[in-house]
């Protein structure tokens, strides 16, 4: 695994190296550049492993993730890698499922729930969580099914508007909207009964 091999991150220890946020936007900018696929799928399911190995230390204490915190800056860094690891990896559902399996989906959702709760002055992060639902429900009818039953649609919904703090959500947000959408009519019937109860209250 390639991200294995340059990344010596210690989560058990919460061991959060300066180097390691130094080595993700490293591989953000080569993800950025990238027109081939050069990570594999066991990369994306690593990248993720980390992830979800700060998800423990995020859910104890808002307050070590506090703005240009290398915890922060950590958190920041796998959330933009792992949303365009996604992006770049093929459409086959065996893998979605496998980083649905891992919890990614439901932390997540979770973490834009709460996104209010942490102490930063910009919310840059938001983005990069529309963008990893965006990418993990594409052609994935589990994940879809997924982010409606853990409540995901109306925070995706609420998110399609402008906020200078998380530039292109709302772009981003419609297009999750999309893909969570698509082919998928239990979500399309959840969303017309969101618009439909939103009319009445109106």
């Amino acid at each position: 695994s390639y991200m294995y091999s340059i990344f010596h991150l210690d989560i058990s220890l919460l061991s959060v190296m300066e180097n390691d946020v130094l080595l993700l936007d490293t591989l953000n900018y080569v993800l950025d550049n990238s027109e081939t696929k050069i990570l594999s799928d066991e990369d994306v399911i690593f990248a993720v492993k980390l992830l979800m190995g700060l998800k423990g230390c995020y859910e104890e204490n808002y307050n070590m993730f506090d703005n240009n915190t290398t915890a922060y800056l950590l958190l920041c860094g796998l959330l933009s890698a792992v949303g365009k690891l996604l992006a770049v990896t093929h459409e086959g559902s065996k893998l979605r499922v496998q980083v649905s399996e891992l919890g990614l989906v439901k932390f997540v959702l979770e973490m834009l729930a709460n996104s209010s709760q942490m102490n930063v002055k910009e919310f840059g992060h938001v983005t990069d969580l529309i963008v990893i639902i965006a990418n993990s429900s594409h052609h994935c009818r589990e994940i879809q099914d997924e982010v409606r039953s853990l409540g995901g649609l109306p925070l995706i919904m609420n998110r399609c508007r402008i906020d200078d703090n998380n530039p292109y959500i709302k772009e981003w947000s419609i297009l999750a909207l999309r893909n969570l959408l698509e082919d998928n009519l239990e979500n399309q019937q959840f969303v017309e009964s969101l618009k439909a109860q939103k009319v009445e209250d109106n």
